[in-house]
């Protein structure tokens, strides 16, 4: 459970709206985010506490797949688990690797992983998906990572 405590010691904003700056994206440091909430005119006594009911995306498991693409321009596949919660995908070597969610896709209807960079999935139910892949250059490892 959170609890989210405000005070309001400036001045309020349009609507009497408080907006709160200063904090910075945890990926991105450069990002400075702003979160604005309502004016409660009376607040109760005791902070209102927040509730997540959403499922969780702490993995208990990660696994590790790596999946060698003999031949360029060759669609693969690899089936992640049952509960899934998020994947990182990458090339070992200096390729491109296009991602699909059916079979077929990873030559039509797909995500670019430009060479040298990383893709991931996450807060997204991946229950027994497979995911389909093929990469620009023959006999390149996929480096694939799974918490579920």
């Amino acid at each position: 459970m959170s609890i989210l405590k405000v005070y309001d010691k400036g001045d309020p904003g349009p609507n009497g709206a408080l907006t709160v700056t200063g904090d910075r994206d945890p990926d991105d440091p450069s990002i400075e985010r702003a979160h604005t909430f309502a004016r409660v005119d009376n607040p109760p006594s005791d902070p209102i506490p927040v509730v997540d009911q959403g499922p969780s995306d702490v993995a208990e498991t990660v696994t590790i797949y790596n999946v060698l693409a003999v031949t360029a321009g060759t669609e693969y596949s690899q089936a992640l688990s049952a509960d899934a919660k998020w994947v990182l995908l990458k090339c070992r070597q200096n390729a491109t690797v296009q991602i699909g969610l059916n079979v077929g896709d990873s030559g039509t209807n797909f995500i670019t992983i430009p060479s040298g960079s990383a893709y991931t999935m996450d807060k997204m139910s991946l229950s027994a998906q497979t995911l389909y892949f093929q990469a620009n250059v023959s006999g390149v490892t996929v480096e694939m990572m799974e918490g579920s």
